[in-house]
């Protein structure tokens, strides 16, 4: 793309972008490395989003496709350490209380910032703490140099900061592009867990953001894999607000939007490689054989069938990471298309409760 230039710099480099990050120990790290970030723009955004294609979707995933329906928003609050996944109506409530305090330290209106979280599951989100993060950041250390914290801040199991940044040039002028992601195991289509944050100073209308970022997508994203796991929180956004008075109005400009957006896999192209053994080389975790979570499943409802079982008790033995026996218990959710009302267990013993009279809670 000979139009396009990298520069330095990440998600607040577009004019109007702002950002900050805080620790507040929601997962306690002696490093205490930051685990609550917001990414503001002084002015309006038009927005797109794609989410993770699991059934199973966290919280947050919910609530911001509600936010997505509007095609405007200003702000986007992020915690690492907790995923809020698998918790329910409270969680979606948790998430709803973040959004509004955020939206009310910010002075916006209802449905103006998205809300993510990336982490474990299955645990409550500690509100409080999240709560008194964005209390800190808004408005007092929100800054255009602090983007590079904010990439630091949604960082789980990654080893280096993902961020990036573009000015390309348009029809009518130049705008910039920046962006932030964080994601190194769960990569495979679609899309993993993996949180992206897309910003532009381009004026754009949000179905033609929609459409682009979309493609993009199908293109990128959605076409890489380290383990062969797919997350409950995969989300990437892509917020343009206008500021370089530039419009992507042409479909030579929707196209160049387009590409730039797809070639932004190189940021998690450095992930995959630094998520894979310092022994093996990114071809061989590609290609590894994933943990047969289907099978499993099917295996899990032919018993229940057999049996006339509600209730069971299923032992993972051997090094089953705690991933693939929640992917496992997902898959059984999508093959019942039943309600599973209660879910409890660890690591190595885990149960499952079936039926219209148990508590309406998944714990883990």
């Amino acid at each position: 793309m000979s139009n396009l230039k990298k520069i330095e710099g990440g998600v607040t480099t577009p004019q109007g972008f702002t950002a900050g990050a805080v620790y507040t120990a929601i997962k306690k790290r002696e490093n205490k490395k930051p685990d609550v970030a917001v990414l503001y723009s002084d002015l309006p955004c038009s927005c797109a989003a794609c989410f993770t294609t699991n059934k199973f979707c966290a919280a947050p995933v919910i609530l911001d496709r509600e936010i997505l329906k509007k095609g405007k928003a200003r702000a986007v609050v992020i915690n690492s350490g907790n995923a809020n996944a698998a918790t329910g109506k409270q969680g979606i409530e948790d998430a709803r209380t973040v959004e509004r305090e955020a939206e009310k330290l910010l002075g916006l209106g209802e449905d103006e910032v998205f809300v993510c979280s990336t982490g474990v599951i299955g645990q409550r989100l500690p509100v409080d703490k999240v709560l008194q993060g964005i209390r800190e950041i808004i408005p007092g250390k929100l800054a255009k140099e602090n983007g590079s914290e904010a990439a630091y801040a949604i960082m789980t199991t990654d080893t280096v900061r993902k961020e990036c940044a573009y000015e390309l040039q348009l029809s009518t002028g130049t705008v910039k592009i920046g962006a932030m992601a964080k994601g190194s195991g769960m990569i495979h289509p679609n899309m993993a867990t993996m949180l992206v944050y897309v910003t532009t100073d381009a004026k754009a209308d949000p179905a033609d953001l929609q459409k682009m970022l979309s493609a993009a997508v199908d293109k990128s994203f959605n076409m890489c894999t380290v383990d062969g796991d797919t997350s409950t929180n995969d989300s990437i956004f892509l917020l343009a607000n206008g500021a370089s008075g530039v419009e992507i109005k042409t479909e030579e400009d929707k196209k160049a939007m387009a590409d730039l957006v797809l070639a932004m896999q190189t940021i998690m192209e450095r992930g995959e490689k630094l998520a894979a053994p310092p022994s093996a080389a990114l071809s061989e975790i590609v290609r590894r054989e994933p943990y047969p979570v289907k099978g499993k499943a099917e295996e899990i409802l032919h018993r229940l069938k057999e049996f006339g079982m509600t209730r069971f008790k299923l032992l993972f033995r051997g090094s089953r990471s705690r991933s693939e026996i929640v992917a496992t218990f997902i898959a059984v959710l999508e093959l019942c298309r039943e309600k599973v009302i209660h879910l409890a267990g660890s690591d190595t013993d885990c149960t499952v409760e079936c039926g219209d009279d148990a508590p309406d809670r998944i714990n883990l």
